[in-house]
């Protein structure tokens, strides 16, 4: 019986990837002011710093942290942008609200594992008009150092165990939009999991829209 669901963040519970705006068109223009350089050219140079900084562990590409120290921007103030950002680009979907919103009524852990910052992650779910729905958030490259694999399952097993979500990975189901880090990886740590995808793959179990969990569920 599954006790907790973990979904992914973006293109299943968020339909945008905000990093693509902040990391390529925002901060490069901050860069380019600050430096009288092209965008392109401020683009180009903040992500090879970003790729030395972070050279020594996967998690730091996707620091806030981090990144306010490369380019010199106080930490709030790459918050209140980013909080801008969402304001703009992410709307609250109904029927995924209404999905989360049911499975949680029916008893059900609702758990978000991203590969990003959980500051990124927070706001996104915010502007998404879920975080009354999500019990916990967990960034597998902060807590982990890398992005979702099997070896992060088998580690967030562990802390969904101590925090008394759920006791074996048969209680966990993972839904996602990525193949190898949402299907494959938790299905070879043990866990069930469910595909989201627009078109039918072969092999895969796969639904289009988070309204048909509740029919596979049979809740």
């Amino acid at each position: 019986m599954v006790r907790v669901i973990v979904f992914d963040l973006d293109r299943t519970l968020v339909p945008t990837d905000l990093e693509k705006i902040l990391f390529n068109y925002v901060i490069p223009t901050y860069i380019a002011g600050r430096h009288g350089l092209p965008i392109s050219e401020a683009r180009n140079k903040f992500y090879d710093e970003l790729r030395k900084a972070s050279r020594s562990c996967e998690a730091l590409f996707f620091s806030l942290e981090v990144i306010s120290e490369l380019i010199n921007m106080p930490y709030d103030e790459i918050i209140q942008i980013l909080d801008g950002i969402c304001s703009v680009v992410i709307r609250p979907d109904p029927s995924i609200i209404s999905s989360l919103r049911f499975l949680k009524e029916k008893g059900l852990r609702i758990v978000v594992l991203t590969d990003t910052d959980t500051a990124i992650a927070t706001y996104k779910i915010k502007h998404a008009g879920l975080s009354r729905y999500i019990d916990k958030v967990f960034s597998s490259t902060e807590l982990f150092g890398k992005r979702k694999t099997v070896k992060i399952y088998l580690k967030l097993m562990d802390f969904l165990r101590d925090i008394g979500y759920a006791s074996n990975p048969k209680e966990v189901l993972v839904v996602g939009d990525d193949i190898e880090r949402d299907y494959k990886a938790p299905r070879e740590a043990g866990m069930h999991s469910i595909l989201i995808s627009d078109e039918s793959v072969p092999g895969i179990d796969a639904i289009r829209h988070l309204d048909e969990l509740i029919d596979i569920l049979q809740l």
